[in-house]
């Protein structure tokens, strides 16, 4: 029942946000003076931002593999290979796969140098930390997942319709910004 709860939330906002991208699908992609000789990025790369968002926030637009640049593709197949039917989507200077590995959920983020930016792994809330269990006691958390960012490990949770983030300690912390 929770998978199919959670896989209706995940097509849910893969369709919104597809509906809310403000560059129209099929639009080709261009070499812009950030990205690397050799390599394409999607039209509007050019307007990058200091706070690029992390993966549970912002608008990506769906992309084809093959309009990913190779370095990425590179970067995935060595960090996951044997991986089938991910899918792609791209916002500002970020690139997202979302695929099932090993029966959770999984999502990566790559920055357009093709390093590894950020993980994020489905778990149940009864898998979490102690630490962060006993933060959420007596709440009624769902969608629980791990979260890497270079060295450190987050979790994450939805308490009350509101995404809440927790380090190993148990303490709420705010996501950091790239």
């Amino acid at each position: 029942m929770k998978r199919t709860i959670f896989f209706t939330a995940l097509m849910a906002s893969v369709v919104f946000g597809t509906m809310a991208q403000t560059t129209p699908q099929g639009t080709p992609a261009q070499t812009t003076p950030q990205s690397t000789p050799g390599t394409t990025v999607p039209q509007n790369a050019g307007n990058r931002t200091s706070t690029t968002p992390y993966m549970g926030q912002g608008t990506y637009n769906s992309m084809d593999m093959n309009r990913i640049p190779q370095n990425i593709q590179s970067s995935f197949g060595t960090d996951y290979s044997g991986v089938t039917g991910a899918t792609w989507e791209y916002n500002n200077d970020v690139y997202r796969s979302s695929f099932t590995q090993d029966g959770k959920n999984r999502s990566v983020l790559y920055g357009q140098d093709g390093r590894m930016i950020e993980t994020r792994t489905s778990t149940n809330t009864s898998d979490l930390p102690s630490s962060v269990q006993s933060a959420l006691k007596k709440q009624n958390a769902t969608s629980a997942y791990e979260i890497q960012v270079g060295d450190n490990t987050y979790y994450s949770t939805q308490v009350g319709g509101k995404e809440m983030y927790f380090d190993s300690k148990g303490s709420a912390v705010k996501m950091p910004k790239r």
